[in-house]
């Protein structure tokens, strides 16, 4: 045997030496006949500094115990017609009637770990490992694990357990994903698609047909212009990162109209004049920002 199982709150004798023997007192010795001798005797053992264990029974000779070394705990025996239990502290008539772990209180020298085993107070619980999102990497605990990101269907990447944003579709975006026109009358403001055909000819105040007030806007353009807010966007989300080091507070309500201007701005022939207008005003306020950090220099 590699080993053996000892009960609950006992301690593991020492291992002997390759090639020696372990005595009654703890020693080692190279064969049994040169162990001390054992006292037989209450007296005699405890002379020795050792542990007289009393016997359940009276044995050979009879003694009504034995000797033990000072490092050995004596076992506890069980009243007459009943057994040990695996816990080391409760006595039953069969093993079944045993208490199971989780159903009695545990013995003082015992404490019951993570994975449910249990072990003398003394000892260190078994490590007990978790497996990642990745389904691969094992750590001690969820927030060992390694950051990973995942692709929404907006083309954002974000970490793999941050639910993506929603993505919601504008009325333009919808019209040209059926292969539609959108139409904006410049006088009203509103617009609405087309998907068949050109936008419709409306009449001016004098009841004359006119072109003049539609807008038939370019695929291209619309992109264009969409990706320009979001440029315009990261810059402003740069720039306030910087300015609130510094707390000015006139330039932070700017950068915050900004961006509510920029989230309203409609799509159409005047877009490209006013995203014009607005990227004055984000120079403006990087040279705002120079001059902060150069303050504290």
């Amino acid at each position: 045997m590699a080993g053996s199982c000892m009960m609950a709150g006992q301690t593991c004798p020492v291992a002997a030496p390759a090639g020696q023997m372990t005595c009654w007192d703890g020693s080692t010795v190279a064969n049994y006949t040169s162990c001390p001798a054992m006292p037989t005797d209450s007296a005699g053992c405890v002379a020795k500094g050792a542990n007289w264990c009393v016997s359940s029974a009276t044995s050979y000779g009879g003694s009504t115990g034995y000797c033990m070394g000072k490092s050995s705990t004596c076992p506890k025996y069980p009243p007459a017609g009943q057994m040990t239990c695996p816990d080391n502290v409760t006595f039953a008539t069969t093993l079944t009637e045993c208490p199971t772990v989780g159903s009695t209180t545990l013995s003082p020298t015992l404490k019951t770990c993570p994975d449910g085993s249990i072990v003398d107070k003394t000892w260190v619980c078994p490590v007990v490992y978790l497996t990642c999102s990745d389904g691969k990497t094992k750590v001690k605990s969820l927030s060992e694990c390694p950051i990973t990101f995942k692709t929404c269907p907006d083309g954002s990447k974000v970490e793999s357990t941050v639910t993506c944003p929603v993505k919601t579709e504008d009325q333009v975006t919808a019209c040209l994903g059926k292969n539609g026109k959108w139409c904006l009358d410049k006088a009203g403001g509103t617009g609405y698609c087309v998907t068949k055909g050109d936008c419709n000819i409306l009449s001016d105040d004098n009841g004359d047909k006119t072109t003049e007030q539609l807008l038939a806007l370019d695929p291209k353009q619309i992109k264009l212009a969409e990706a320009k807010k979001k440029e315009y966007l990261r810059s402003l989300d740069t720039l306030e990162k910087t300015i609130k080091r510094f707390d000015d507070k006139e330039s932070l309500a700017k950068i915050a109209a900004l961006r509510e201007k920029l989230a309203s701005m409609p799509v159409d022939s005047n877009v490209f004049d006013a995203l014009e207008a607005m990227k004055d005003d984000i120079l403006t306020l990087r040279e705002v920002k120079d001059n902060l950090i150069a303050s504290q220099g």
